[in-house]
């Protein structure tokens, strides 16, 4: 397992999607996709950003569906790289470490969805 250091962030915001890619080894990679508050702009109106974060392996998941609210630490270094045609490019890299509560989207009435692949 890597080192885990850099930021250690605790996050909440609303699951929109959960992206499944398939890695290099063959393993299927999941990454949440968080909606989360970016703040005020300068007029006051409040803004969305996304944040994304990739589940390790052997995690396990509790249940949850679009539009839940998904409270949860990460850990995070930064990560820097060139691309084919040779711009550089740089990102914060989440992993998940723990998801610290569900709370269901109360659209849903209670009922569960199957939104989501897990």
């Amino acid at each position: 397992m890597a080192a885990r250091h850099g930021i250690r962030p605790h996050v909440c915001g609303y699951l929109h999607e959960v992206e499944s890619k398939q890695a290099p080894d063959g393993t299927k990679r999941l990454t949440l996709v968080l909606k989360v508050n970016a703040g005020k702009d300068r007029d006051g109106k409040w803004q969305s950003g996304w944040v994304r974060v990739v589940v390790p392996k052997n995690a396990e998941l509790p249940q949850m569906a679009k539009g839940d609210t998904i409270e949860l630490n990460a850990w995070g270094a930064w990560n820097e790289w060139t691309t084919q045609d040779g711009q550089r490019r740089s990102e914060w890299r989440w992993m998940l470490d723990e998801v610290v509560q569900v709370t269901p989207d109360p659209r849903a009435g209670g009922q569960p969805r199957d939104d989501i692949p897990f």
